[in-house]
This record gives C-alpha cells, sequence and structure tokens, in this order.
C-alpha cells in the first residue's frame, strides 16, 4: 500500500477497514456463494481452467497474466525501534500519500491516529521515490519434489486429456513451499 500511494497517479491515501466476522454483508458474499455452489455442482475440479470456467459463468472474467504479478520483498523492518500495529487488534489502516508509515486506529469510532514506521529504510525509501517493484516475467513454481507428488498422487485420479495443467506447471526449487511454511 505503501507503493500505490506514492506511486505517480496513485490515489492520496488507501483505508482499509476491517470487518468483524459475522457483522458485516459485502456484495462479493454473493458471488462467493455462486461460486462456491457451482463448484460443489461441477462433478469434478481438474485444474485453473476449471476454476475459471465456474467464475466465468456468473459474468465475472478477470483475465489475469504472470506480468500481472509483481516480485514484492519484504520489506518490514524488524528493528526494535519500529512501531507497527498488531493487526488483530486494528479496525482502520491507512497508508498516506509522501509517506511510508502506517496508520491505524483499535477503535472505529476514535478520532485519533497511532502510526508508526515499518519499513526498512532502503524499501521506505525506493517507496517514496516511487521505484516500483519489478513484474514477473515467470510464473513462480514449485519444486520439483512437489510436482512429482501431484503427478503421482492426483493425475492418477484423472482422464488423461485433463492432466496438461499439472504436467506444464512450472518447477522452480527456490520457490518457497506455501503449505509447508506457514
Amino acid at each position: 500500500m505503501v507503493d500505490e500511494v506514492n506511486r505517480i497517479g496513485g490515489p492520496d491515501e488507501v483505508t482499509l477497514k476491517y470487518l468483524e466476522k459475522g457483522h458485516t454483508f459485502m456484495s462479493a458474499d454473493s458471488f462467493h456463494a455462486k461460486v462456491e455452489g457451482a463448484m460443489r455442482k461441477m462433478k469434478n475440479l481438474y485444474d485453473f481452467d476449471d476454476f475459471q470456467a465456474v467464475i466465468n459463468q456468473h459474468g465475472t472474467a478477470v483475465p489475469m497474466d504472470v506480468r500481472d504479478f509483481s516480485l514484492w520483498e519484504n520489506g518490514v523492518s524488524k528493528a526494535k525501534f519500529t512501531q507497527k500495529p498488531v493487526l488483530a487488534d486494528c479496525c482502520v489502516v491507512q497508508f498516506r500519500r509522501g509517506l511510508s508509515k502506517i496508520f491505524w486506529k483499535n477503535n472505529m469510532d476514535s478520532d485519533e491516529w497511532k502510526d508508526g514506521e515499518f519499513l526498512k529504510k532502503k524499501v521506505s525509501s525506493a517507496s517514496l521515490r516511487g521505484v516500483a517493484f519489478e513484474s514477473r516475467c515467470a510464473a513462480r513454481g514449485v519444486s520439483q519434489t512437489k510436482k512429482t507428488d501431484i503427478e503421482n498422487k492426483l493425475c492418477v485420479l484423472m482422464p488423461e486429456d485433463r492432466k496438461a495443467f499439472w504436467r506444464a506447471l512450472a518447477v522452480n526449487d527456490k520457490s518457497e513451499d506455501l503449505i509447508d511454511n506457514q
């Protein structure tokens, strides 16, 4: 968000209000329910093409390309002097043009914002100068071990004509496993 408010043509500020579980309704809720229902009705959902087909049934097609994703660096400072909120306690966070701070409130009704620098100096400086992170030029990929597991355990359950997506899955042994490293 710091990058977004500081890019040329970006908004002056971005405010995120965290919703309380069970007390809110969003228009996206009904869309997500329709997609989930369609996925349950589908006999088998084999690959990303099947997922896209389910979404497209409801009139929402969002084509994405690997270049739509950035190579984000984790720029959060680990220094003890930084002030960072505990997001679980926040109701609102805000990012403002010309600043690399995070602003937050623990109560929606409060007029007082707390703030703190939370980024590494190098990342903060680059964001304020409008230096953007590079776009990806290749798929993130999974380790060869993970891909082999998928092919050995999942693909054997699929018809031959539905295995192409998994066989073409990009391999990158430097890619962090998003499941095992939670």
